[in-house]
């Protein structure tokens, strides 16, 4: 991962991922803007997976013996997004399709008890860019460890939702205190992957691996004999 350190970073910057966090048909909380959200995200999907970016869902799920909360009940929170219960089904027209990710989470962060660092930096990720609920809960939580964790943090704001507007507006300045830029519109993002698309000399991304076979051939310690199985 390559670090720039300056206040004017470029609205991608690097290498690039959509991440949505927690799209799911419920939100666990009062959420008066969750659904609206969730279709702001739509067409940033759309343009994402047009332009071939690795994207990666977030679902936020507790086992129905309640063993895997920790301190999440002792605030505002009720039970929510147990297995089982419609709640936490994934908003059906933002939902993973073949060649996306899926990854389960016992808490707020992404990052928390999950290999959503190890997967981002795998794929030698810069940018994260986030999308989903809640803002002042999950997407914060996800915010800031991406930042503490070395990514450029970009969160559109037209496309999550929080427990109020104060909530809302709050959780925004506070991630743009950690990171100039940070807070953006879909179509901000939109505008750019367009620009990127545009320029065909220069891919947006050479992240995925056309075969088994070629990765297995750019693999110092493969024989040349060696074969996959049949």
């Amino acid at each position: 991962m390559a670090f720039v350190y300056h206040k004017h970073i470029p609205v991608l910057y690097g290498r690039f991922s959509l991440i949505l966090v927690d799209q799911q048909a419920g939100p666990p909380i009062a959420c008066e803007n969750h659904h609206q959200s969730n279709l702001n995200t739509i067409p940033v999907l759309e343009k994402a997976r047009e332009a071939d970016i690795p994207i990666i869902h977030l679902q936020e799920i507790h086992r129905k013996e309640l063993v895997d909360y920790g301190r999440e009940l002792d605030g505002n929170e009720t039970v929510h997004n147990l297995e089982g219960t419609p709640e936490v089904e994934l908003f059906e027209p933002l939902a993973p399709i073949n060649g996306e990710w899926l990854i389960q989470k016992r808490r707020y962060s992404g990052f928390f008890g999950t290999d959503l660092d190890l997967l981002l930096r795998e794929l030698r990720i810069d940018t994260v860019i986030l999308t989903g609920q809640i803002t002042d809960v999950c997407v914060h939580y996800t915010a800031v460890d991406a930042h503490q964790y070395g990514y450029v943090v970009r969160v559109l704001e037209d496309c999550v939702a929080g427990s109020s507007d104060k909530a809302h507006e709050a959780t925004l300045d506070a991630i743009e205190y950690l990171q100039h830029g940070a807070v953006r519109s879909s179509a901000e993002v939109i505008n750019e992957l367009e620009r990127l698309m545009r320029n065909t000399e220069a891919p947006i991304t050479d992240w995925r691996v056309a075969s088994q076979e070629e990765l297995l051939d750019h693999r110092w310690f493969v024989e040349e004999t060696r074969s996959l199985p049949k």
